[in-house]
């Protein structure tokens, strides 16, 4: 006698998954935000981890294809990924703030897309520059006059910028810093095949990124050696967000030694992991850093619901 067994079909293989996921990545959404449009990606796994979503805030001249396998990587552990591609052009704002205008408009593009997708709460990753504007979104959907957690449940900073001090644009140590590490970067992909590729498509995007408007990468990167965000982490953090950092030991961008210094023994966040290599191990070894930052968000969802 046959015996009767499940469907196969019932339980999605890897192809399917696979599948599933380059369908979803490649359905791109856009959403108008101060007369232009920004592009977002949005992948949901069959079974979730969590009912939150996690946002991606990608870092300085990079975009969701950037990011693309950390986002695949966060998609298998079960997660729903939103991440967005900036404004290049347009997008004005009135910036009655710091001066910290290329900030403010990533800020209100993140604000904008949760708020088109009817996110009631949200983690986030941020990587790089993305620290800084996803901070800043975080604050602002927060009650200044509430000691409770907004929009943002948990935060996971890695190589984040905004906490190694201001920096003077002007004095090149931080564009020396950046080029110092984006060249050791290709120049380590060239010689390492399993990352060969990814290396340069972080180049490619880079390059692209600054090409569109050269003058707003000038303006980023003069907001991002200026940024402080610690102010800022501690108020989220005081309203009960909770916030982690993942930093590379050989960042060359933001030194270990001087985010360290910065943090000191400071309360403003709840964990902090130091992990081998530089600045881009995000995108170079996306396995390794998804897990890591998948066990990081887990930690803080324990701690949040346990208070």
């Amino acid at each position: 006698m046959l015996e009767n067994k499940p469907a196969e079909q019932q339980t999605p293989n890897k192809q399917e998954s696979i599948d599933n996921f380059e369908e979803q990545f490649n359905r791109k959404e856009f959403f108008d935000f101060l007369g232009e449009e920004i592009e977002v990606v949005d992948v949901s796994p069959d079974s979730l981890k969590t009912e939150v979503p996690v946002i991606i805030a990608p870092g300085w001249g990079e975009s969701p294809e950037t990011l693309k396998e950390s986002i695949r990587e966060l998609f298998k552990s079960g997660h729903r990924v939103i991440s967005l591609t900036h404004l290049r052009v347009g997008g004005d704002i009135n910036d009655k703030n710091d001066g910290h205008t290329a900030e403010l408009r990533k800020a209100g593009a993140i604000q904008t897309v949760l708020k088109n997708k009817g996110i009631k709460e949200i983690d986030a990753v941020a990587h790089s520059e993305g620290a800084i504007n996803i901070a800043l979104a975080a604050l602002s959907s927060t009650n200044s006059e509430s000691e409770q957690v907004g929009l943002f449940r948990n935060i996971v900073l890695v190589s984040p910028g905004g906490l190694v001090g201001k920096n003077s644009f002007f004095n090149l140590k931080l564009l020396t810093r950046f080029a110092s590490e984006t060249i050791k970067n290709v120049a380590h992909g060239l010689t390492h095949r399993p990352v060969q590729k990814q290396a340069l498509k972080s180049l490619r995007d880079l390059i692209v990124y600054i090409n569109k408007n050269p003058f707003r990468a000038t303006d980023e990167a003069i907001s991002i050696s200026e940024s402080d965000i610690r102010e800022t982490l501690k108020t989220l953090h005081d309203k009960g967000v909770g916030i982690s950092v993942i930093h590379g030991a050989d960042d060359a961008v933001f030194p270990m030694d001087s985010m360290q210094k910065q943090l000191g023994n400071s309360k403003i966040i709840d964990g902090f992991y130091s992990v081998k290599g530089g600045h881009y191990e995000i995108s170079k070894h996306p396995k390794v850093y998804t897990h890591l930052i998948d066990s990081a968000l887990g930690a803080l969802e324990k701690k949040h619901s346990n208070s």
